[in-house]
């Protein structure tokens, strides 16, 4: 299962992706082009030499990854005294087990750490 998390203008700005840059700085420039984007989003792409397709989404999807590890790298620099052992176990790439008992009465759940060998 996995956490959504709300994408917003604020979290998308810290993400330099190569291809939106190129859009960006274009826009500025160019207002027609959003007029463009708005009624033919992927032909609009397409024309500018941008296919969506598996590779470009692999492509945005390793930077993301990149620019995630290296936000969590600054944070474990900021605080080297921390002992997350969560980040750690990141950093190192371990995998992270995280035990899960769910009561079937009640619904309440409780998590605990496994492997917690450090």
């Amino acid at each position: 299962m996995y956490k959504k998390a709300h994408i917003t203008p604020k979290r998308m700005a810290r993400f330099n992706f190569e291809q939106v840059r190129a859009i960006k700085e274009e826009l500025k420039t160019n207002p027609e082009l959003a007029t463009k984007l708005k009624q033919d989003f992927r032909g609009t792409l397409e024309s500018r030499g941008i296919v969506l397709d598996e590779n470009f989404k692999a492509g945005i999807m390793n930077e993301l990854n990149a620019q995630i590890k290296a936000d969590l790298r600054k944070s474990v620099k900021e605080n080297p005294k921390s002992k997350d052992w969560y980040l750690t176990r990141v950093l190192e790439g371990k995998p992270l087990k995280i035990h899960v008992a769910v009561n079937r009465t009640t619904g309440e759940k409780t998590k605990t750490l496994g492997g917690n060998e450090q």
